[in-house]
């Protein structure tokens, strides 16, 4: 198990069934909002204010599943969308293209 993956928001839908799925493959390390995991599923988790390239030390793969969607009750406003989906994204993406992780699978499940 020497293969390190970065799931964002974990806690979701995807995100939780994703590390299930991984958990005794890879290392999992999870990002999110909150610092809460599941007991055994998740090798390291972080949260945005923490992250920095030093914790993506060693990860392969970054699976960004974290964004704002699904706002049922219409109780969001635009900026929360924009930093959520966008800001957060061209963060990690920067992040990622200078750290030494191959593979960036970004994945929306947006209707």
């Amino acid at each position: 198990m020497n293969k390190k993956v970065l799931i964002t928001g974990y806690s979701g839908f995807v995100g939780s069934n994703l590390a299930e799925y991984l958990h005794q493959k890879v290392q999992i390390q999870g990002l999110s909002r909150s610092a809460e995991t599941k007991p055994g599923l998740l090798d390291e988790v972080f949260t945005w204010d923490e992250l920095s390239i030093e914790k993506l030390s060693g990860t392969d793969c970054i699976v960004h599943l974290a964004g704002k969607a699904h706002d049922l009750k219409n109780t969001s406003n635009a900026a929360e969308y924009f930093t959520g989906n966008t800001e957060l994204t061209k963060t990690l993406i920067d992040l990622f293209n200078k750290s030494s992780a191959r593979d960036f699978i970004y994945f929306s499940s947006v209707k």
